[in-house]
């Protein structure tokens, strides 16, 4: 008798769970075939292995890998042009599941193990994990220079109800954080290659705030202003206030001082991404204003580039099937990360943790897996870091790659794409010359690195890259901060003719930025050239004849 209660009870159970398969196959707007293969696989799953804990959350990893290895038609059907994944949004999948982001990955290497499926989507994990260790650390940047330049958006007075003809007032501080913060997700995902790089994707940040602190500007909206910031100048007479007349017309250097960025690098990334970026969203009027990317938060324009940088950023999420960036706007319980103070200043409702946390996250603020990597021997010798005693402020992957970037810069200043006066003179007193041997070697290694790097680039999501000259040199001007705008031709072309993320060509990094990585290598190769036989003549006693 009870072994018939207890069955009958199992199968309501079953009956009960596969129900709330249904309603989320709903929720989702699932085809029916790609639900039936997504319970097929965890039904199959489950007589294979034993699933610890919440079944819906194995069955969040059958359903998104059954869509994500669906390919649909896309209007028109043209040969060739598909898209990959159901077009399923993966925040709502997590909503429903009560999943977080941290577990949710967790499980999904677990489901790639018992389901051997291939290589490319083990990739793809590692690459969606990246991208939210990315996009949290860059978060947590975020917060505290927006309050550093701007005002508070917690002391936004809250705006009485109006009608429809009422005209609506200037954007406040708010509505201001959350456009900034979107923009910015929306050009990121433009770049697929930045996505993953914590460097370019901060860099590309500060070049959205610059933008946003010029577009304030030019509006004098000095209500908008943070009158405690110490870039902007103040009044003689007054040492609270701001004075407007001698605002800096970009606000780059004072980020890069104050918030670990590296000036020439910024520089590069601003008007080789951002500007380009920016222009080309104009003109194919997804946003509103000048094509130099001002007039954004007039008040005839605001409300439409908010409504349609949305409306973009949501269509990218459908076709690629990846984390929304906007969470970490409103501290989203899916996220699943600790509170750490760096919650965002919006005023939003309660967040209630949710269970089944991991002990470690995968990639949260401090984690290792985005430091850059010092030699065997150099790990305790990395400036600020835990395992060196003298380390003052907390150790973050951003600081430890402005330090990097900014050795990197101190060694090869004043230096040019060819030997110094002093490398020279040593090489002249060499027989036979050898200048030549190395020129050729420069030229030959430098051909393949662009066209490696323009490969990369298109593996990610670019476009082919160009056809490669015979050689790959840069003049020998050595303007570091003009360096990002003294190189011809357009760095990064993409076309995009609707309001769509994706772009079939044109699309991602090309030559001419793969020349400004080369000019700086070959600056570095002749200065551990010079460095190195300046020690054996003097260490070793070496002549280099």
């Amino acid at each position: 008798m009870d072994g018939n209660q207890s069955e009958e009870e199992k199968n309501g159970n079953e009956k009960d769970f596969y129900k709330e398969f249904q309603d989320l196959v709903l929720d989702l707007n699932l085809d029916q075939a790609t639900a039936d293969e997504a319970w097929s696989n965890y039904e199959t799953l489950k007589l294979r292995y034993v699933m610890e804990g919440c079944q819906m959350y194995w069955v969040a990893c059958s359903v998104y890998f059954s869509c994500r290895q669906r390919k649909l038609p896309t209007v028109g059907g043209r040969p060739g042009t598909t898209v990959q994944g159901n077009c399923i949004s993966l925040t709502r999948l997590l909503h429903f599941c009560n999943l977080t982001m941290v577990e949710f990955i967790r499980k999904m290497r677990l489901w790639l193990k018992m389901t051997h499926l291939d290589s490319d989507c083990v990739e793809f994990v590692d690459t969606l994990e990246r991208k939210f260790a990315v996009s949290n650390n860059i978060y947590r940047k975020y917060r505290p220079i927006f309050l550093d330049l701007f005002v508070d958006p917690e002391n936004d007075v809250p705006r009485p109800v109006r009608s429809r003809k009422q005209r609506k007032p200037p954007c406040n501080a708010t509505e201001l954080y959350q456009f900034s913060w979107t923009l910015y997700i929306l050009v990121k995902a433009r770049y697929p290659g930045i996505t993953q790089d914590l460097v370019m994707s901060y860099f590309l940040l500060l070049s959205c705030i610059d933008l946003i602190y010029v577009n304030v500007k030019c509006m004098s909206r000095t209500d908008l202003l943070n009158p405690t910031c110490e870039g902007y100048p103040k009044l003689r007479e007054n040492k609270s206030a701001i004075d407007v007349v001698k605002l800096p017309e970009s606000i780059m250097d004072y980020l890069c001082r104050k918030f670990e960025g590296v000036v020439v690098e910024t520089k590069v990334v601003r008007d080789y991404y951002w500007k380009p970026d920016i222009r080309k969203l104009v003109e194919t009027k997804l946003l509103k204003g000048s094509t130099n990317g001002l007039c954004l938060l007039e008040c005839q324009h605001f409300d439409h580039n908010v409504k349609e940088v949305r409306n973009a950023y949501e269509a990218n999420l459908l076709t690629s099937g990846e984390f929304d960036d906007r969470m970490f706007l409103t501290n989203d319980k899916v996220l699943g990360l600790p509170d750490s103070g760096a919650s965002s200043p919006v005023p939003t409702a309660p967040v209630t943790p949710m269970p089944h946390l991991p002990k470690r996250g995968l990639m949260l603020p401090g984690d290792y897996h985005l430091m850059p990597q010092t030699p065997l021997s150099g790990r305790q010798g990395a400036l600020e870091s835990p395992c060196n005693p003298g380390h003052k402020r907390q150790y973050s992957p951003l600081a430890a790659a402005a330090t990097a970037l900014q050795r990197l810069y101190s060694l090869i200043n004043g230096r040019t794409t060819g030997p110094s006066p002093a490398l020279a003179s040593m090489l002249a007193r060499v027989s036979p010359d050898p200048m030549p041997v190395i020129q050729e070697l420069l030229t030959e290694m430098g051909t393949r690195f662009c066209k490696l790097y323009c490969e990369e680039a298109q593996e990610a999501g670019s476009t082919s890259p160009a056809a490669l000259p015979k050689s790959c040199s840069l003049p020998e001007s050595q303007s570091s901060e003009d360096s990002a705008v003294q190189d011809g031709g357009r760095p990064l072309e993409h076309c995009s003719s609707t309001g769509s993320i994706k772009s079939s060509s044109n699309y991602g990094v090309s030559l001419a930025f793969a020349k400004m990585r080369l000019k700086t290598a070959q600056m570095l190769f002749f200065t551990f050239l010079e460095n190195i036989i300046q020690d054996d003549e003097t260490k070793r006693g070496i002549d280099i004849n």
